[in-house]
């Protein structure tokens, strides 16, 4: 495979069990509390063994052990590795894209048939890339496919619901699998959507939602830990006629028209919407923060991306998983694999 013949070319330098690793220097960029908190660290030590984070502080009160490895970032700026909580790894080359740009967590929803929105492939990267899937679960069907036929006006009166054991079953079922996240569909109904939440908490599982048959503020008390689609929020926030002509036609082209909204972040909400945020929504406590028994993955940054979230472009490392990620050797693999496909026409 591709991805073994970048991992032999050395494209991640590995810290071994009897060693640490340490970023000294930098100025380490707080992204808790949605993006309110302002408690940055400057010239601080980040710690790392084993592929976590094992002290964060200030250079005078974390010891380094001997031998420790020194990343010097003196003048440089560290965030969380960032989470794509909407993606898609089809190939070692989208492995590669998402390293190279930070992302060190990529949750993949996956899609039985095109009839939801996700992925029929993934792939499992050697390259570290943390990659977790989500499955959807309609209110209707075996499967969480939805009509194709607009609109859902007939669908919605006349087809025959799933009945609780059986949500309650495929969510089970989807964490037996390996799945961290339910998606839960456009035709989940709030009795249904309830059934759903309370057997993948208790799971340990997230639950993203696209609604349509239930109100996103019936969803928000239901506890739903992710809405897909901010525009669809804003939607259930706005007229209730236009939330109406919404869940008539969710697919066509009545319900497009009664969604279209704009939002604005400040920079380091920015930030926090793609580390801190992801983390804590899709129930992943080791991730998304720089603190002591997280996963040590980060990203330093020349530029301070608390005054320009462009910022997060202008990336000196990588690490995931305790790992640097040579990023000269992943654009070298990238340019290779272009250079084979276009000889193999």
């Amino acid at each position: 495979m591709l991805l073994e013949f970048a991992a032999a070319l050395g494209l991640i330098t590995a810290v071994s069990s009897s060693q640490y690793s340490a970023v000294t220097g930098a100025t380490l960029i707080d992204v808790s509390a949605h993006g309110h908190a302002e408690s940055d660290l400057s010239d601080a030590v980040i710690l790392i063994a084993d592929g976590r984070i094992v002290a964060v502080g200030d250079r005078a009160h974390v010891r380094l052990p001997r031998h420790t490895t020194i990343i010097d970032a003196a003048g440089r700026y560290v965030i969380p590795g960032l989470i794509d909580g909407f993606g898609a790894v089809r190939t070692p080359g989208f492995a590669d894209a998402y390293l190279y740009e930070g992302v060190t967590t990529v949750v993949v929803p996956l899609a039985p048939d095109p009839s939801v929105d996700g992925e029929t492939k993934v792939i499992a990267p050697t390259n570290g890339l943390s990659v977790l899937t989500s499955v959807p679960i309609s209110g209707y069907s075996d499967n969480g496919s939805i009509p194709t036929v607009s609109p859902w006006r007939e669908h919605r009166l006349k087809d025959r619901r799933l009945e609780a054991s059986v949500l309650a079953a495929q969510v089970e079922a989807a964490a037996a699998g390996g799945h961290r996240v339910i998606a839960a569909g456009l035709d989940v109904w709030p009795d249904q959507l309830d059934i759903i939440i309370a057997q993948a908490h208790r799971l340990g599982l997230a639950v993203t939602g696209e609604m349509a048959f239930t109100s996103y503020p019936y969803a928000i008390n239901a506890g739903l830990d992710v809405f897909v689609r901010n525009d669809k929020y804003s939607l259930n926030l706005s007229q209730p006629q236009d939330f109406l002509a919404y869940a008539d036609d969710p697919r066509g082209r009545g319900g497009m028209a009664a969604a279209r909204a704009v939002c604005g972040t400040a920079p380091r909400e920015a930030l926090a919407a793609a580390t801190g945020n992801p983390a804590e929504s899709f129930r992943l406590p080791d991730r998304g923060q720089l603190e002591a028994g997280r996963r040590a993955d980060l990203v330093i940054l020349d530029a301070d991306p608390r005054v320009d979230i462009a910022a997060v472009d202008a990336i000196r490392e990588v690490m995931v998983d305790g790992k640097r990620v040579d990023r000269a050797r992943l654009l070298d693999a990238a340019t290779a694999r272009r250079r084979a496909q276009a000889n193999t026409g």
